[in-house]
């Protein structure tokens, strides 16, 4: 719902600027400014990182949240591709967006975009004016993402420790097994070197 009503209002805000065929980047906001200053307005303070991109992989609008928290001028974020700005992990971004641009479906991931920072990310399209863009809105989840891996090293730690009793526990069971029968044996030793001693 969220989606069909912000393609709504984009679609009336009209034409985007066209790329500047020398250098073919955003020669300008590729959102109208009207519809810029409606984005900065109304998502500039939510707690999550916005943008769009369009069918190219080109990014055409950030919020102050990508720019603070990536650290990287919002100037060049447009007309940019992640495998400009991100040339170690910008394909995989890119494989998102086009599964995205071609089941025309929204998509929930969680991308790890440092070392040890993890963002949960609903990308979904956007039909900007008869073209379809990838929008994606990412909230850091790297706290509990870390309290899951730790729940899952826990859960490793108390299988293996069962795993260690059940073990000692099996490894007593046969050890009384075995002690029961080693008496048995010797009791039956002892009854018959007491039968041959006498006969002896």
């Amino acid at each position: 719902m969220f989606a069909s009503r912000l393609a709504l209002v984009i679609c009336i805000a009209g034409p985007t600027d066209p790329l500047d065929p020398k250098t073919d980047k955003l020669d300008q906001w590729a959102f109208p400014r009207e519809l810029e200053s409606f984005f900065q307005h109304f998502f500039h303070d939510i707690p999550a990182r916005l943008w769009a991109k369009d069918s190219r992989g080109r990014y055409v609008f950030v919020n102050s949240h990508v720019v603070e928290d990536v650290g990287v001028a919002r100037e060049r974020w447009i007309g940019s591709t992640d495998e400009e700005l991100f040339p170690n992990v910008g394909h995989v971004y890119w494989r998102k967006d086009q599964q995205v641009l071609s089941s025309g479906e929204p998509l929930v991931s969680t991308d790890q975009v440092e070392k040890q920072k993890f963002l949960f990310v609903l990308r979904f399209p956007l039909d900007i004016d008869g073209e379809l863009h990838v929008a994606a809105l990412g909230v850091e989840t790297t706290p509990h993402i870390w309290a899951l891996i730790g729940i899952f090293h826990l859960q490793e730690q108390l299988v293996r420790n069962e795993r260690m009793r059940s073990i000692g526990e099996m490894a007593s069971g046969l050890a009384h097994d075995l002690s029961n029968s080693l008496n048995a044996a010797n009791l039956r030793l002892r009854t018959l070197r007491n039968k041959a001693g006498q006969e002896l």
